[in-house]
């Protein structure tokens, strides 16, 4: 993305939450970090995106 900003952008402006996820910490790392706790041991959903909302654009 940094070597191409135009491009990283328009991207960036499909998705409605207008940024990027952070894989390490903020959104995917702790998603992870739910799914090997206790918590869920709780019933789930048959599936969670992890998309900045862009499968409700329909």
């Amino acid at each position: 993305m940094e070597n191409h900003p135009e491009e990283a952008a328009a991207f960036v402006a499909t998705i409605p939450q207008r940024r990027v996820g952070d894989c390490e910490e903020e959104d995917i790392g702790r998603f992870v970090a739910l799914l090997c706790s206790d918590a869920s041991l709780r019933e789930w959903p048959e599936y969670l995106l992890l998309d900045g909302g862009q499968a409700y654009l329909g």
